[in-house]
């Protein structure tokens, strides 16, 4: 299997394993357990700097898996984990580079906003990035990330999310020198189980 093809794999394992277990018992907007995310949705890259250069990027697909627990009944916030998979094409070559990104989230929740939760947090990790071309092939680095969440229950059966985020890595690298970029603006829509 082509190198191109992995991130595409994994992530449509998970996303088999995530709805088979999930659709068991959806969740609600506010309910205050353990909260499992799925969205698809585009990633807009702008710039990145690869070994003292600056190169173009276009926009990719996304997969965002996610996992929240609240910290506490009274209190506000949520911490998790997250697993990210796409690609974008780059440079003038017009190579695919696929990403993997996978740490650490915490947010702050604003019930009853909108009729749904209103969150806003980050995320932290280990990001991955890798592709058929050396310029981008093997590149490790620092997964710094702003998020914007959007969850409202749809239906009795269906709980809607909407995600907005700016993805970064200021700091990483491959054998060929320093790769860093930021902002990447990325939107998706899904659900919540």
């Amino acid at each position: 299997m082509p190198v191109s093809c992995r991130p595409a794999a994994c992530a449509v394992g998970l996303v088999a394993v995530l709805l088979s277990c999930g659709f068991a018992r959806l969740a609600r907007a506010d309910d205050g357990r353990t909260r499992f995310g799925l969205a698809a949705g585009v990633l807009v890259p702008t710039a990145l700097h690869v070994g003292g250069k600056t190169q173009t990027a276009e926009p990719g697909p996304i997969l965002l898996i996610g996992f929240d627990r609240p910290v506490g009944r009274d209190l506000p916030f949520e911490y998790g984990g997250f697993l990210d998979v796409g690609s974008f094409t780059a440079g003038g070559t017009q190579e695919q580079v696929n990403l993997l990104q996978l740490g650490l989230s915490g947010f702050w929740d604003l019930p009853g906003t909108w009729g749904g939760l209103l969150r806003f947090g980050g995320r932290v990790g280990y990001r991955h990035l890798f592709a058929d071309g050396h310029a981008f092939d093997g590149v490790r680095g620092a997964a710094v990330d702003l998020v914007g969440q959007f969850i409202k229950e749809v239906s009795k059966n269906f709980v809607g999310q909407i995600e907005v985020g700016l993805l970064t890595e200021p700091i990483g690298g491959n054998s060929r020198g320093l790769v860093f970029f930021g902002p990447f603006p990325a939107i998706a829509i899904g659900m919540c189980f």
